[in-house]
């Protein structure tokens, strides 16, 4: 129908059938800069009234591998954990990878 338009997301086209893909316009959109995703953590710690130093705003920035999801939730982690946020404060992992690192660890070693 010329009126109904419908918007989807995915991270590969290449689990998108054939029929589907060649019916869609398809608009890549790449990874957030290390830099944006810096300033947009500092303006959610701004709207959530809480300081937010330059240099932990960078550091989860990069930690988080151009992923903005991730960005968000490294730093709600760093909130919770910590009331006052300073440039040297510590940036944890997230759980996953400390248990994927595990399990890495045991195959190699049997």
């Amino acid at each position: 129908m010329p009126s109904c338009r419908i918007i989807a997301n995915c991270e590969s086209l290449s689990k998108v059938i054939l029929p589907l893909r060649s019916r869609c316009l398809q608009v890549r959109v790449p990874a957030p800069k290390e830099n944006e995703i810096s300033e947009i953590l500092r303006k959610i710690a701004t709207r959530e009234n809480f300081e937010l130093p330059v240099s932990l705003a960078m550091s989860i920035a990069k930690q988080s591998r151009r992923n903005m999801r991730r960005a968000i939730m490294m730093l709600q982690t760093i909130k919770v954990k910590n009331q006052s946020l300073s440039g040297n404060t510590l940036v944890p992992k997230p759980d996953f990878e400390g248990f994927i690192g595990e399990i890495a660890n045991d195959v190699t070693s049997d």
